[in-house]
Parts: C-alpha cells; structure tokens; sequence
C-alpha cells in the first residue's frame, strides 16, 4: 500500500536516475587531477548508490519486494558473475575491480552500478511519458555539452579564457573530442528521428530544432571521419525504421536526413572543409590492426588469458608485454596506451573468451528481442492493411510506434561504435539507458505487461525477521562500499591539490593522499618522486648526508610499495630502477637491486629498448663491460635508429680506452644521427681526441653541423672554440668563445679563457 512515505522516496528513486542521465555526461570538478572522467564516475556511483537504496527503502516501508522480468535478466546475471570471476583471477584485483577511474577501460565495480543503473530504469520508468523525460534529459544534456563547445568559436573568442584554467577546454563529455563527437551524433539523430514523427506540438518541436542545430553545427567543427561515419550509421538506421511508417513521418524531415546521409558521405571520402572546423589537438590511439595483433598473441599466451583474460582495466599490462617488436618503429613508442582500438577489443583482451561469449549472448538476445518486436508489430500493420491517414496525423505523439525505433536505433549506434571506438562513462550510460528504454517502450508498443515478481515481507513474523535481517545486510554492504568511495574521491581531491604545493607541503598531501586510498599506485609513485626532488634540493643546501640518505631511503620505500600492491605494472618497477639508481651513492648495493628492478621491468615489458639501455647502464657502473655490450646491442636490435643505444656502446669502449671502437660505434648509427646536435658533438669530440690523420677535420666538420641544427648548443660551440685554439687560429677560437659566453654569461672559465686568447688591451676589454 503506497503512503506518503513510499511516494517519497519513489520520487526519488526516479530523480536520482533523471539527475544521472543529465549530469553525468557533462559533470566536471576542477578539484581533481582527471576533471572530467573522474568526477562523472563518483557522481554516478553516488547517485545510483541513492536510487537503490532509496528503492530497497520504499520496499521494505511496502513489506513487499516486487520487480519486473525481462528476457534480459539471466543473461545479464551471467555476464555479471563471469565478470566477477575475471576481476578474482586477474593480473592486478584492485584495478580489475576498482579501475583507474580516470582510464576508460569498464572495472568490475563500473560494470555493476551500470547494471544497477539498467535495472533500476526498467522498474521505475515504467510508461512512455517517463521514458520521453529521459530522453529529453539526456538531448538537454548533450545540447549543453555542444554548446560549451562551439560558443566560444562564435564569440571569436578561441578558448574559455574568462573561464578558470582548470575548466575544460573543449567539449565536457570527454577530454576526447572523438568520444565527444560519437556522444553528440546519438544526440543528434534522436533530435533529428523527434522532428521527423509527426506530432503537434509546437514547443517539442522548437526543442528538437536547437538540440539538432547545436549538436549538428558541434559535429561539424569537430569534423573527424569516425564521427561521421557514426552519423552514416545514425541515418541509414534511422531511414530503415522509418520508411515502414511514411505516413506517421513528416517528408520534408525526411528528404533533410538523406541530404545529411549525402553529405556525411562526402565528408568521409573527402574531408570536412578546414573553413567549418575547429584546430584540435592531434589524438593518438592504437590502431586495429596493432591491437588485434596484441591481442591475438596475449590469448595465445596460455589457458587462463584465452579464458578469463588478463582482467578488467589491465590491458596495459597486456600491451606492455605483448606489443609487437616493429611497435618500436612507430613514432609513439615509447608511449603505453591503457586501451586498445576500441571497447570491443578491450572487453575481449581483458575478460577473455568467456567474458566476450557473455556480452555476445546479451547482445544477441536484444537483437533477437528487436527483431521480433520489429516483425510482430509489421505483420500487425499488414493485417490491419493499413492505417488510416488522418488518425495517424492526429494520433498522440506518445502513442508513435517510432519512439520505439527511435531508442532502437540510438543504441544499436552505440552497439556499432563499440567497435570502433573506446566508450567512455558517458556512452556506457547511453548504452545501458537505451537498453532499459528499449525493454519498456517495447512493452509499450507491444501493449503488454512485463512479468512481475513479488515477496511478501509479511507472510509470518519469521519469514519478516529473516527479511529485514537481509534487508539490513543489503543497506550495510552499499553503505560500506559508499564510504569506501568517499574514502577513494577524498584521496583524488587531496592529490590534485598537493601537486601545486611546495614539496614539503606535496609531500604531506600526498602522505595523506596514500592513506585514504592506499591502493593507489599513481599516489605512491608520485611520493617517491616528490621524496627524490627534496633530496636533490636538500644537497645543494646541506652537508647532512644523513639527511639526504633518509628522503632517498623513503623514495625507495614508497616506489617499493607501489611493487607491492602492482607487482605486474611495469610502470611500478621501472620507476623502482630510478630510485634504486638515485640512491647509489649512499648505498652502494643499490645498483644490483637497481638491475633486479629492471630485470623484472624487462619480464613485463620486453620490447623495451629503453630498460635495456638502463640495465646495460647499471652493469657498466660494476664495470661488467660485456654484460654492459650486450644489452646496449640488445636495445640496438630492438629498435636501430635508438641513437642513446650507440652513444652508449662509444661511452662503453671509452671507458675501455678504445677511442677507435666508440668512433666505429657513433659511425654504425650516423645514418640516424646525421641531424642529432649531440649526436654530432660526440662523434666530434671522438675524432677530436683521436687526433689521426684527417681527425680534425671530421671533427670540424661535425661541431659545425652540430651548431647548424643548434646554434645555441654550448657545447658543439666550445668544442668549436677549443678545435680552432689547438690549430693556433685564436681569432676563431675567440669568435666561438665569445658565443659561449653569450649563452652563459656568468661562466668564469670562458671569461678566462677569452682574456688568455686576447691580443691587445683593447681586445681584452670586449
């Protein structure tokens, strides 16, 4: 029985679902380092927590616990429990479960109020008026986020600059303006599928035309080809559905969608003009071929990836240690990407076959669920012949079988873009809301009730004390795991705050960051950091070494923690190697723990020339010259126009006294290093030393080009000054000298130098 009570907390069950469908696409805090993806996160999770329990709340006040099923229900469960057994057996638990929040891979967590937020759609909004509102929520949304866009390009203005730096700088759906532009295509085809239905209403369709010009005019300045390819999709889908009712649709909508679908063609195999797009940055990703590639050889790798995956949010561990060897000749080599080519191919790497065989048979069962809605509401039309053409006209705009189509075809978009591009929390929300939508404005144009369980939490005083004994198990566990979030979104503010502070006050912040979140890597990475730098600055004002020794010792501390909780992210260990590295001179063991680092990094990461640069660094500290040799060759191999690979092996044979072997060395890899200035200056300074016949002037030759690609490269400028000093040309040795000086003003060598190389008293006052 409802009570004022119960209605209550009903209204705010379904105003915590319309404030997640409207503000979590464009939602931002300036207060965290991520201020965008972060906070749409904690504000979802916050607002879905509030819609559940004030759910659960409204049925226990009721004493009866009732919910709608769908042809959904189990195979959602299943891809729920596969998730969860994936997120138990994964590489790093606390990323699979949690994710890194500001990444866009799906945790298990994500997965799970996502579902929540589905369920809770279906068993709230429950006719066509209310799923209308979301709807429209969600255009109002989308029109805000394109307006934030392309108003400043209007005023002429370039960027928000009367707007806080911290603010976002283009769109607030994602830092992506790809992301950002697949969002704004589905808001644009609902707009666009709205105007087409014929319906009287004049402010609706007032409504639909600014969502469709802000959108539309958004997506053009925007301009990328997957975006219009995403509105090839839109169309063309949206024309299919439509052209089974020509006479519910308005024609000259209509025509205007096919002259859009002309002209997305054209902009995909010609280009959008630069005149009605806006400078964007470049926007790296990994291609499909790479990714599918990795992939392929990640599932190979043994039983348990084939079968559960590396685990959700782990695909970097993946990349790092699957990424092919002419990866390396790419110029983004030396970057890790947290996502392959798209949500697809992330779900599979990381869920395994078991987690994609879940998600295709979800996927299957709603086609399924399309298709046959599709087909019994057809042969209903064909049966009754026809309709007649001035009911349809005067017919209710809720009552349109095309609102129907309209959500079928937004999520089937978003279905397609799933393969092509990485979803972010805002298209998860769209995905998962036009399921729920779909499932009842089915029912709705299906005229049929969905099936209804319920328990009765009053049928004895037993049966009632078990129940609410369960109840309050439920309400405990989601207040747990809410003050576990509140926990984890203080710990993101505090550490975006200690960034800007001075190192004593970054290191306090980020001390306290750690505690809140202790299971946070990026925190304790960047407390070791923040421990490194205070010790470099307390050297030059101290002579305490003690002191120096104890902020090393706790930078290595905090970078060995991260290991701890990470031990399979390569990121953790490499920066291990740097501290170790840093802290030789005071404890002269950490350089074999320094290569015990980076023997790990290299476990994770083994097409990394960068780690066998740094080993071979670490074996030539001990002198262990052959150890050293190898691993400089190693790196050469993996990657041959790695220039610090050669100047490696010349610093290796220098140190063995073999000046013609670091010549030979610097030689093998001019063919890369012809235009390096420090390259140049080496190869210089070697020929220099050497001195043999013609030395000196292919040590001429390469200062000069040398200060040809730098003119302010001291170095190659001094060496310049000093060649032509030993030929005995002072004139030229001082021209050289002088430049030096320019450059460093306050150098008293070269002011010595200059007044040596003087000839006159007139001369030595310049």
């Amino acid at each position: 029985m409802e009570t004022f009570f119960t209605r209550i907390l009903n209204s705010l069950t379904k105003l915590s679902l319309y404030l997640a469908i409207f503000l979590t696409p464009i939602f931002f805090l300036p207060f965290t380092a991520d201020i965008l993806e972060v906070n749409k996160y904690f504000l979802f999770y916050f607002l879905i927590i509030l819609a559940l329990m004030t759910w659960l709340a409204r049925a226990v006040s009721r004493k009866i616990f009732e919910f709608k099923r769908t042809p959904l229900d189990i195979p959602l469960a299943a891809m729920w429990l596969v998730f969860l057994v994936v997120s138990l057996v994964s590489e790093e638990r606390y990323l699979s479960f949690f994710g890194e929040f500001s990444s866009l891979s799906l945790s298990f967590f994500g997965l799970t109020a996502l579902l929540f937020f589905y369920f809770l759609i279906v068993q709230n909004l429950r006719n066509i008026n209310q799923i209308l509102l979301a709807v429209y929520l969600l255009m109002f949304s989308g029109a805000l986020s394109a307006l934030y866009l392309i108003l400043p390009v209007f005023l002429r203005l370039g960027n928000w600059f009367f707007l806080p730096k911290t603010w976002p700088v283009y769109g607030l759906v994602n830092s992506s303006n790809t992301l950002s532009g697949v969002f704004l295509v589905v808001i644009f085809s609902l707009a666009l599928a709205f105007l087409t239905i014929k319906k009287r209403s004049l402010a609706l369709d007032v409504f639909y035309f600014l969502v469709l010009l802000l959108t539309g005019a958004a997506i053009v300045m925007i301009g990328f080809k997957i975006v219009w390819v995403a509105m090839v999709a839109a169309i063309f889908l949206m024309l299919i559905f439509f052209l089974t009712y020509m006479e519910r649709v308005r024609t000259i909508w209509t025509s205007v969608a096919f002259g859009i679908l002309v002209v997305s063609l054209l902009f995909i195999f010609f280009g959008t003009p630069k005149i009605l797009t806006m400078p964007l940055p470049v926007e790296v990703s990994l291609s499909s071929s790479t990714s599918v590639g990795l992939i392929l050889d990640a599932l190979k790798d043994s039983a348990r990836h084939f079968l559960f995956g590396s685990g959700p949010s782990t695909f970097i561990f993946d990349f790092s240690k699957y990424r092919a060897l002419d990866f390396n000749s790419n110029f983004a080599w030396n970057i890790r990407f947290r996502q392959p080519y798209s949500s697809a191919l992330d779900w599979l790497a990381t869920t395994g076959l078991l987690g994609a065989l879940s998600l295709l048979l979800v996927v299957l069962m709603v086609l399924g669920l399309i298709v046959s809605t599709w087909l019994k509401h057809f042969l209903e039309l064909r049966r009754k012949k026809k309709i007649e053409e001035s009911s349809a006209a005067v017919a209710p705009f809720q009552s349109s079988p095309l609102i129907f189509w309209t959500i079928v075809g937004a999520w089937l978009i978003l279905l397609i873009s799933f393969f092509f591009i990485n979803f972010s929390l805002a298209h998860w929300l769209m995905f998962w809301l036009f399921l729920g939508l779909l499932v009842g404005a089915g029912a709705h144009l299906a005229k049929i009730e969905m099936p209804e369980l319920s328990f009765s939490l009053k049928t004895s005083p037993q049966y009632a004390m078990a129940s609410s004994f369960g109840f309050i198990l439920i309400f405990t566990a989601i207040i747990v795991v809410g003050i576990f979030l509140g926990r984890y979104f203080t710990a993101e503010i505090v550490y975006a705050r200690s960034l800007n502070k001075p190192l004593d006050g970054r290191i306090a912040g980020l001390q306290k960051a750690a505690e809140f979140n202790p299971n946070r890597v990026l925190f304790h990475l960047a407390l070791a950091e923040a421990f490194l730098k205070k010790a470099v600055e307390e050297t030059g004002k101290t002579n305490d070494l003690n002191q120096v020794a104890s902020l090393v010792a706790s930078a290595v501390q905090a970078a060995k923690l991260a290991t701890d909780k990470a031990p399979n992210n390569v990121a953790t260990w490499e920066y291990l190697s740097t501290m170790y590295a840093n802290a030789r001179s005071i404890a002269p063991e950490a350089n074999n723990w320094t290569i015990g680092a980076l023997e790990k990094a290299i476990a994770l990461e083994p097409t990394n020339p960068l780690f066998y640069i740094a080993i071979g660094n670490a074996k030539l500290f001990e002198r262990r010259y052959t150890e050293a040799k190898e691993d400089f060759e190693k790196a050469i191999s993996l990657k041959p126009n790695l220039l610090d690979g050669y100047l490696r092996l010349a610093t290796l044979k220098e140190a063995q006294n073999d000046i013609n072997g670091a010549i030979v060395a610097l030689e093998r890899g001019l063919g890369y290093g012809a235009q390096d200035p420090v390259y140049l200056f080496q190869l210089g300074r070697y020929y220099f030393n050497r001195a043999q016949k013609g030395d000196y002037d292919l040590a001429e030759m390469a200062f000069r080009r040398a200060v040809d690609f730098n003119p302010n490269y001291s170095d190659a400028l001094f060496a310049l000054g000093l060649f032509y000093e030993k030929r005995g040309d002072n004139n030229q040795a001082l021209e050289w000298y002088k430049k030096v000086l320019i450059l460093n003003p306050g150098n008293k060598d070269i002011k010595k130098k200059i007044d040596n190389l003087s000839s006159s008293p007139e001369e030595k006052k310049k």
